[in-house]
């Protein structure tokens, strides 16, 4: 009889790489651009680590990007597609990779706002999809991320969750203890995020929750991306203009 599977759900940005300081418009964003991925310190060192103990990995991603105005989707894919590639090379297989464009405001002045859906963190649409698709329960699987939505999708999943250490949505820094979640600290905020310091946040919670772990493991499976038209809320889904 095989042992069960066990799943590591990630945060992209935030978690695995950093923001992208943009100095001529004084603004930050998320990556957009495959030349814009960088990884943040101990992000290769833990992933090897969570793939060497057996476990399956996935991002689930928050993009509102698109929805906003800001840059198109294909721009989004592309960066999605290129990070998976970058981790592929240096030994870390992504098994799914889940994203929500959808922005409840849209792009400011535009007709653009879209209903709530099920696929946006905190909501744990994409969570419960990519469990779906890869056969795990709950108790297999952790949320790791950076801001509370990553923590709230988790709890509304029914996952452990590990909530990486930052600032909170209002710029005060507090602790969070729970039965079925691991305290780290709260997040930075997601309405303007910040370049991350140069800290090892993600090796230090790996090597806290995961080095002696209580799940057996097995190989993970083979690793087609999961599309937001894949999710929940896709009968819901507009498709936002990049214009």
């Amino acid at each position: 009889m095989s042992a069960p599977r066990r799943a590591v759900l990630l945060d992209r940005d935030g978690t695995l790489i950093d923001f992208v300081h943009h100095p001529t418009l004084g603004v930050v964003t998320s990556a957009f651009d495959p030349s814009q991925l960088r990884l943040l310190p101990g992000v290769l060192e833990g992933l090897r680590l969570l793939v060497e103990s057996g476990f399956t990995l996935a991002i689930a991603t928050n993009q509102p990007g698109a929805a906003k105005a800001q840059f198109p989707r294909t721009a989004i894919d592309q960066t999605n597609a290129a990070l998976v590639d970058l981790l592929r090379s240096d030994g870390i297989p992504i098994a799914r990779l889940a994203v929500c464009y959808h922005h409840p405001e849209g792009a400011p002045g535009r007709q653009r706002a879209h209903p709530p859906c099920e696929c946006r963190k905190p909501r744990p649409g994409m969570l419960l999809s990519l469990m779906a698709s890869l056969g795990l329960t709950p108790d297999q699987t952790v949320m790791v991320g950076d801001t509370l939505a990553d923590l709230g999708a988790g709890r509304a999943a029914g996952t452990r969750t590990a909530l990486l250490e930052g600032r909170t949505s209002r710029g005060t820094r507090q602790s969070h203890t729970r039965s079925r979640s691991t305290a780290l600290r709260s997040a930075r905020p997601r309405d303007r995020p910040r370049p991350s310091r140069p800290r090892d946040k993600l090796i230090s919670v790996i090597r806290t929750l995961f080095v002696s772990p209580s799940l057996p493991a097995t190989p993970a499976p083979e690793n087609p991306r999961l599309p937001c038209s894949d999710l929940s809320c896709s009968s819901r889904r507009s498709s936002p203009s990049p214009s």
